[in-house]
């Protein structure tokens, strides 16, 4: 039997390949970056060198804590979202990929009231300032 892409897609070795070949290139980068050899990087993830050869391997299938934590060891935030599969099988085939970037969060939103809570009238407008803790540090 002949494995369709559409298949492929929707295996879960895919998505895990995908995970792992995604983990080895912020580690290989992180190692690039830093100097660090296998050696070092093992020390400074209190880790041992077999467990690094390993990730660096592709040979392993780790917890999501342990993704997190390694994500976080080469200053990078594990960011993560989920589209519908069919809707991703469709953009595949026309060649479209999915990418994540920053967008600016909004600090202050005003609503029109189309459905009133009992306390508003039909059209009042509804604020919310929104405020990060970094801004009020």
């Amino acid at each position: 039997m002949k494995l369709t892409r559409e298949d492929l897609l929707k295996s879960n070795e895919y998505w895990k390949v995908q995970l792992q070949n995604d983990l080895y290139g912020i580690i290989e980068e992180h190692m690039k970056k830093n100097n660090l050899t296998r050696s070092n990087l093992a020390e400074n993830l209190n880790v041992t060198k077999g467990y690094v050869t390993q990730i660096l391997k592709g040979e392993f299938d780790h917890k999501i804590s342990k993704l997190i934590e390694l994500a976080l060891a080469c200053n990078k935030v594990p960011l993560t979202y989920y589209v519908d599969i069919d809707e991703f099988v469709k953009n595949d085939a026309l060649g479209k990929v999915y990418e994540v970037f920053p967008i600016t969060r909004m600090q202050h939103v005003t609503y029109e009231s189309k459905n009133p809570q009992p306390q508003a009238k039909p059209g009042a407008k509804i604020s919310f300032d929104f405020q990060s803790s970094l801004a009020t540090a």
